[in-house]
């Protein structure tokens, strides 16, 4: 057994059968749900209930800067994370409800999940719905999908986890998961646009708390195999949980916040810029793998031939940011290649120009 899981056992085997996240960090809720997938494997059924700040969610095989308008993101301060699970990327805010089934795989059925679910919402919401292929739920006037999940079977331990749109900004799902139309060639799996619908145009008194607070009385009065002292809600502070200090959760939440597993992860692709400054036209071709520019050529018509060498061993290894990629180029104002050529100032601003002109072409 895991150590840390021998120091909080106890701790981690009483948890309620229904847990309530009130943080709304990607992140951090992504740790949590991981931390009881890999450690927990609970043989008492359990619900885990979150939501997620502006974020968006992209699949393990998945090209960050593909996927997303990363610039766009960043100004907005709408938050990336990669999940362990493959699929396409999602946009995700306030208006998203997330749901976790977690129990035994010899009593755990993702059809009774779904039937509990849509009978939630019948009774408790009038909202009528139905399931649609493998995974999503859609309103059954419509035909317009609400919810779409996921569902894994790890030997004796099962789980079913999925999304329902409350009220999500749709404007989000075209503003960051339109990909600026520039030459990125990818081996990731890009994403497909599906007709949703939010449920609170179905109802507009449905949101994220009375979804919780009904789900959880109907799982709790449909849950015979529960003990009767784990009949309760626990809601997950972000500063106390039961499991925060333990090293597995840890590590999960470290890998999830790391920039290395959210963009670094990304498949291999190339990108070919093409622009023109003061100091001459530019073509810079970049191989980017784990995040990282691990080859680069230039071709230029500047006057200052070494200067595309030192550029290419510049930008080479940098990594793959427009940050990253102008402050490497920042370096250059000192470059002593160009003296007697050009005064200090001025040269100073060709490569400024030619650091911003790097910035704003990269995705992210």
């Amino acid at each position: 057994m895991h150590r840390g899981l021998r120091r909080f056992s106890s701790a981690v085997s009483s948890l309620p059968s229904v847990l309530q996240a009130r943080s709304t960090d990607i992140h951090f809720n992504l740790a949590t749900e991981s931390f009881f997938i890999e450690a927990l494997k609970r043989q008492t059924p359990t619900l885990f209930l979150w939501r997620n700040a502006k974020t968006i969610v992209i699949g393990r095989h998945q090209n960050a800067w593909k996927e997303c308008d990363v610039k766009q993101m960043e100004g907005d301060g709408v938050k990336l994370a990669r999940r362990y699970s493959g699929g396409g990327a999602v946009y995700q805010d306030h208006g998203n409800t997330c749901f976790t089934f977690l129990g035994p795989a010899s009593s755990f059925s993702k059809e009774r999940n779904n039937a509990l679910l849509l009978e939630v919402l019948r009774e408790d919401f009038g909202i009528r719905g139905e399931v649609s292929g493998r995974n999503d739920l859609i309103d059954s006037e419509g035909k317009r999908k609400f919810s779409g999940a996921a569902y894994r079977h790890l030997g004796d331990f099962s789980l079913h986890h999925g999304t329902v749109l409350m009220d999500v900004d749709m404007q989000g799902l075209s503003r960051y998961l339109t990909p600026n139309k520039l030459k990125l060639q990818s081996k990731g799996v890009q994403s497909v646009a599906s007709r949703v619908v939010n449920l609170k145009n179905l109802n507009k008194e449905i949101c994220h708390h009375s979804l919780c607070e009904a789900l959880t009385r109907r799982f709790l009065s449909h849950a015979p195999d529960v003990p009767e002292d784990q009949k309760r809600v626990l809601v997950l502070e972000e500063a106390s949980v039961p499991f925060g200090q333990d090293p597995l959760f840890l590590t999960h939440l470290q890998r999830m916040r790391d920039w290395n597993w959210a963009f670094g992860a990304s498949p291999s692709f190339s990108h070919c810029l093409e622009g023109r400054v003061k100091l001459g036209t530019f073509e810079v071709n970049m191989q980017v793998e784990e995040g990282l520019v691990k080859d680069v050529r230039v071709f230029s018509d500047c006057l200052y031939p070494d200067l595309v060498e030192e550029l290419e061993r510049t930008l080479r290894s940098a990594r793959y940011s427009g940050e990253s990629l102008k402050g490497a180029v920042g370096g250059l104002g000192d470059w002593g290649g160009r003296e007697g050529k050009m005064e200090d100032q001025d040269w100073k601003m060709c490569i400024e120009e030619l650091g911003e002109w790097l910035y704003n072409e990269t995705v992210g």
